[in-house]
C-alpha cells in the first residue's frame, strides 16, 4: 500500500517537474529586433536570441508566421532550421545576398519575401514553438498596426534591454519602437539604424574580434593583400587567437592558402595583419570571390566573433578572352502592333572585319533574365552584318520582325532595363546596354530605339533616336539593316572614322580630392587604365578589361588599391591597349 500510495505523486512531481523546465526552456527564446529598413525592404529581418544556458535546436518544429495587416488569419507558418546557441542569435532574413551586403555577414536563414521577415512595419509575427502554439508574439492579430503601438515601417522594433522571456501575448511596454510616424528616433537607415546580432539586453561580451572590412577587390597582379583583423575590449592578462579560414574560393588563386592564426598579446589593441599572396595566372577565368571567415576565437575576456566576422575578398582577373566586336544597336522594347510577349526584339552589328559565330554566346540583364543561345551548330554574324534577336520567331504574329534567332527566359522592360552580352566563356561581357526610362535614352511606345552608328559609346543614352521607318505590321524600325537614324562617320572600309588611341589630360589638375581622366579607344580593347606615383609603384587599377571603340572617362579619388588617401605630389595615369601605352602627369594638391 506504501508504494502504491507514493507511486502516483512521484509521477506527479516528476511530470510537473518536467513541464516546469520544458516551459522554462521554451520561455529563454524570444523575438528581440524586426527591421524594416527605410531605405532598403531587402534589408529586412527578424532577430531571436536564447537567454538559456543550452542551444536550442530549432529544426524541431519552431516555425515564424505573420498576420499581414489587419487580417485574421495567419499566413502558413515557415519553419525554422538550424541551431541558436546559447546566449546567442539566430537571423531570418528575406534576402540573403543583400543582408550579407548591408550588414557584413550572413544571416542564419534567408527564408525569401512575401513571409515573416519582409514585414513593412504594419504587420503582426509570431514565434511559434515545437509545438506549433504562439511561444513569442509581436503585434496583435487582426489588428493593422499602422497607428498603433507595434507599427514600426520604415524603422524597427527592438525588445526592450529588461525583457528576460516570452510573451504569448502583445506587451506593448516590452518594446522600443521606431518608425516614420514620429514613433521613437523615426525612420531608420540600413545598416547604422540596425544591430542584428546584438541586443541591448544581452550580456557584454568583453573580447571581440572581427575583420576590419568586410569586402574589398584586388587586382590579380597585385602580388599580395594584407587581410586586416581588429579586436575590441582586450583582456590585460590574456592574450586573444582567432583562425583565418578559407571558407569558399579557389584555394589555388591565394598560393594554397587555408588557415593562419592570429594572435593579440594580452593587453595590445594593436591590429593583426595576414599577408594574403595572390597568385598571377594566365587563365581566363573572369572575377573571382574568396571568403574568410573569423574561427575558433579564444582568450581574452569571453572572447567570441563580432560582426563583420566573414570577409569577401574579390580578385579581378587581367586576362581576357580576344573577344570580336559586336554592338547591341537597335532595340524594340515596347512593340505597339502586337503585345510585348510576341514582339520584343534587338539587333546585333558585328563591327569587326571577320565572321563571328555566336552559338554558345548568353543573353542577360542584371536582374534575373538569362538565356544561353543554342542554334543546334553556328550562328553567324558576318563582317559588317546583322541579326535579329527576338522573343517570337513568327512573322504573323511578331509584328512583321524577320528573326534570325528565338530567345526564351528575356523581357525586355518598357521603361528600364539592360541587355548584356556575354562571351562563350560564360563571363566576359561583349557588350551591354543600360536604358533608362527616357532619363537621356529615348522611350519609345511602337517604335525601335536606334544606335546612331556604331561607333559610339551605345551605353550612352544620347547616342540613341527613335526609329523613324516603318516596318512590318506599321511599327517603326529597321530590323536587320542601317538604322534610319543612322549619322554617316565612315572610311573607305566601311568602319567608323575614329582618331587613335589617346589618354587625354586629367581635369583638373591639380586636383582635390578627384579628377576625370578621359581616353579614346579606336577598337574594340583589352584596355588597362592604372595609377602609379613617383617612384613607378602601382597605386590603384581603375579600368581592366574589354572596352569597346569610342571616348570613355574614368575618375580616381586620390584612394590607394585599398582604400586609404594617398598623399600630395605627382601622379601617372597610364594607359595600356595592347601594344599601345600612353601616360599622363597628374598633380594631387591638398
Amino acid at each position: 500500500m506504501f508504494k502504491v500510495t507514493l507511486k502516483p505523486v512521484f509521477v506527479t512531481l516528476a511530470m510537473l517537474l518536467f513541464f516546469s523546465l520544458g516551459k522554462n526552456l521554451r520561455a529563454d527564446i524570444f523575438i528581440t529586433e524586426i527591421a524594416d529598413p527605410n531605405n532598403d525592404v531587402s534589408a529586412r529581418f527578424v532577430e531571436l536570441y536564447n537567454n538559456g544556458t543550452e542551444a536550442v535546436d530549432l529544426s524541431t518544429g519552431w516555425a515564424l508566421q505573420r498576420w499581414t495587416n489587419a487580417n485574421t488569419d495567419p499566413q502558413s507558418p515557415v519553419a525554422l532550421t538550424g541551431t541558436i546557441a546559447a546566449g546567442g542569435f539566430y537571423i531570418v532574413c528575406n534576402n540573403g545576398t543583400e543582408f550579407s551586403s548591408v550588414y557584413g555577414f550572413d544571416a542564419d536563414q534567408d527564408i525569401g519575401g512575401g513571409g515573416p521577415a519582409d514585414s513593412n512595419g504594419d504587420d503582426n509575427i509570431a514565434l511559434l514553438d515545437a509545438s506549433g502554439a504562439v511561444h513569442d508574439m509581436f503585434g496583435v492579430p487582426g489588428e493593422d498596426g499602422s497607428g498603433t503601438g507595434h507599427e514600426f515601417e520604415d524603422g524597427r522594433a527592438e525588445r526592450k534591454e529588461t525583457v528576460t522571456a516570452a510573451s504569448a501575448t502583445w506587451v506593448e511596454a516590452e518594446w522600443n519602437i521606431d518608425n516614420d510616424s514620429g514613433g521613437g528616433d523615426g525612420p531608420q537607415d540600413a545598416p547604422a539604424g540596425f544591430d542584428p546580432g546584438a541586443w541591448i539586453g544581452a550580456p557584454v561580451t568583453t573580447t571581440t574580434v572581427s575583420f576590419a572590412s568586410s569586402s574589398a577587390s584586388v587586382a590579380e597582379d597585385a602580388g599580395t593583400y594584407d587581410l586586416v583583423v581588429t579586436i575590441s575590449n582586450p583582456d590585460a592578462n590574456t592574450a586573444t587567437t582567432a583562425d583565418v579560414v578559407l571558407t569558399s574560393g579557389d584555394a589555388a588563386d591565394i598560393d594554397n592558402y587555408t588557415t593562419q592564426t592570429v594572435t593579440f598579446p594580452a593587453g595590445s589593441s594593436d591590429n593583426q595583419t595576414v599577408v594574403i599572396t595572390i597568385t598571377d595566372d594566365s587563365e581566363v577565368e573572369g572575377d573571382e570571390t574568396l571568403i574568410f571567415e573569423l574561427q575558433n576565437v579564444s582568450g581574452g575576456d569571453n572572447a567570441s566573433t563580432a560582426a563583420p566576422y566573414q570577409f569577401n575578398l574579390t580578385i579581378n582577373d587581367n586576362d581576357f578572352a580576344d573577344v570580336p566586336d559586336i554592338v547591341i544597336n537597335e532595340i524594340m522594347q515596347n512593340p505597339s502592333a502586337v503585345a510585348d510577349d510576341q514582339g520584343e526584339w534587338f539587333e546585333l552589328f558585328n563591327a569587326s572585319d571577320s565572321d563571328v559565330d555566336i552559338n554558345g554566346w548568353a543573353i542577360k540583364d542584371d536582374g534575373s533574365d538569362s538565356h544561353t543561345i543554342d542554334n543546334g551548330g553556328s550562328l553567324i554574324i558576318s563582317a559588317g552584318g546583322y541579326l535579329v534577336l527576338g522573343i517570337n520567331g513568327d512573322i504573323a504574329t511578331n509584328g512583321g520582325v524577320n528573326v534570325d534567332y528565338v530567345y526564351s527566359g528575356i523581357t525586355l522592360g518598357n521603361s528600364d532595363d539592360e541587355i548584356v552580352l556575354i562571351y562563350s566563356d560564360g563571363f566576359t561581357e561583349v557588350d551591354r546596354v543600360n536604358y533608362d526610362n527616357g532619363a537621356t535614352f529615348p522611350d519609345p511606345n511602337g517604335a525601335s530605339m536606334e544606335l546612331n552608328n556604331p561607333a559610339n559609346d551605345n551605353n550612352d543614352g544620347t547616342n540613341w533616336a527613335e526609329a523613324t521607318s516603318a516596318f512590318g505590321d506599321g511599327d517603326f524600325g529597321t530590323p536587320g539593316s542601317q538604322n534610319s537614324t543612322f549619322v554617316s562617320a565612315m572610311n573607305k572600309t566601311g568602319l567608323p572614322v575614329l582618331r587613335e588611341f589617346q589618354l587625354y589630360p586629367n581635369f583638373p589638375n591639380p586636383f582635390n580630392p578627384s579628377t576625370a581622366i578621359r581616353y579614346q579607344l579606336s577598337t574594340f580593347s583589352k584596355v588597362e587604365l592604372s595609377i602609379y606615383n613617383n617612384l613607378g609603384q602601382k597605386v590603384i587599377t581603375l579600368v581592366q578589361g574589354n572596352e569597346k571603340r569610342g571616348m570613355h572617362t574614368a575618375q580616381w579619388n586620390g584612394l590607394d588599391a585599398n582604400g586609404q588617401a594617398v598623399s600630395s605630389g605627382v601622379y601617372y595615369a597610364v594607359l595600356r591597349a595592347g601594344s599601345q601605352r600612353q601616360a599622363q602627369k597628374m598633380i594631387l594638391m591638398k
